[in-house]
């Protein structure tokens, strides 16, 4: 019997791609690994640490020794599939493997585990990562296709947005993400070229009790107290809050398609349902805040200030419309200046502040619905 390997200093360790690559890949969101075999010597799943042990036992049915515990300490390191597209990267201080046999009797990874500066990246072939990762715990159920994070906080990037939590769940079956407690989410999109007046957006979600987030359909649901902040440039910062605010964002591409650029996932609407009154928690409105700005000698005024409350509001960035299919209020304050007066004109009183006859603050109710365009003001 051989009972144990110990590699010391430097070690490594590989085996063909196709004998574990598909344990380790719950990690990604792209899926299971490479249907076909690579070819020989061109991607390989490789182990690297300053000490790797190999725990051996006889199989129950055969009596052949068999890996049943790999132990990688010291800068350890798993790659898995080489430098494939589908391929992984995972960096610890500490990494270990519990081995088993699979239906067909192959050597597959029954449950894993990396501890201390934990680092994830899926292999690009050079290019930039769609998947990155770090916590400070990380366990892996590769039969059952979950991947669960830990720290303070995890920081998970995927596919252009950021999510942060103390306890991230990775699904593989439906490359759902769950963040248990509170946490944020954020996405930036840069300007498009190709379309004229189009300017840079941000978003940026917070939650008190979880976030469930379908990445490859871009839906985002937060939950408790979730506040939802999104930017456009510097001239329009818009606020939602609610118990519970409901995201899409652009999808993910399906497979064969090309991945969105780092910076390119973006906000598309949201729905805020108020909170009820339980759970010793007081009932409140969605409320949606909204602040447009412009420049005015360089520095940049606040103009126009709407404020809208209701049980349930919808929002759409592409459209800048807002709806409140239920009874609320529309708090409306525009501080946009009256035009200058044409030379030669006679003076006319200005009102205070300089405003012009649109100027003011003006409150609305309704018992109904409304529907409000941010573009233009009209109601």
């Amino acid at each position: 019997t051989i009972g144990k390997i110990r590699l010391n200093g430097n070690a490594i360790a590989s085996a063909p791609a196709a004998t574990t690559a598909a344990s380790l890949n719950i990690a990604l969101p792209a899926g299971a690994a490479p249907a076909e075999p690579p070819k020989p010597g061109t991607e390989r799943d490789t182990l690297k640490g300053q000490q790797i042990t190999v725990t051996f036992e006889p199989d129950e049915t055969t009596g052949h020794e068999r890996p049943r515990r790999i132990e990688v300490v010291g800068n350890a390191e798993a790659t898995a599939g080489g430098t494939s597209e589908s391929g992984l990267n995972l960096k610890a201080r500490t990494i270990t493997a519990e081995l088993g046999a699979d239906a067909q009797g192959r050597i597959a990874v029954f449950k894993a585990e990396a501890l201390d500066e934990v680092h994830v990246a899926d292999n690009t072939a050079g290019g930039t990562p769609t998947f990155v990762a770090s916590a400070n715990r990380l366990t892996v159920d590769p039969q059952a296709g979950v991947a669960h994070l830990y720290g303070a906080p995890v920081t998970v990037s995927r596919d252009g947005a950021v999510m942060c939590g103390g306890h991230l769940r990775l699904t593989q079956a439906t490359g759902e993400a769950f963040v248990e407690g509170p946490g944020t989410v954020s996405s930036l999109k840069d300007a498009d070229p190709l379309k004229p007046g189009d300017q840079p957006s941000s978003m940026l979600a917070s939650w008190q009790d979880s976030m469930t987030f379908d990445n490859s359909t871009g839906r985002v649901v937060c939950v408790g107290d979730a506040s939802v902040t999104m930017t456009i440039a510097d001239t329009e910062r818009n606020v939602l809050q609610a118990g519970t605010v409901t995201l899409q964002l652009t999808p993910a591409p399906k497979p064969g398609e090309k991945a969105a650029a780092p910076g390119q996932r973006e906000f598309i609407s949201a729905e805020a349902i108020g909170q009820l009154g339980i759970d010793d928690k007081p009932p409140r409105p969605a409320v949606m805040e909204s602040r447009r700005f412009e420049s005015v000698g360089g520095v940049q005024q606040l103009q126009k200030l709407t404020y809208l409350e209701g049980y349930r509001i919808l929002a759409n960035q592409p459209d800048r419309t807002l709806d409140v299919p239920v009874a609320g209020k529309l708090l409306v304050d525009d501080r946009t200046p009256g035009p200058a007066p044409a030379p030669g004109a006679p003076a006319v009183a200005t009102p205070i502040g300089g405003f012009n006859s649109t100027s003011g603050t003006s409150l609305f109710t309704w018992s109904g619905s409304l529907h409000l365009s941010l573009a233009d003001g009209k109601a």
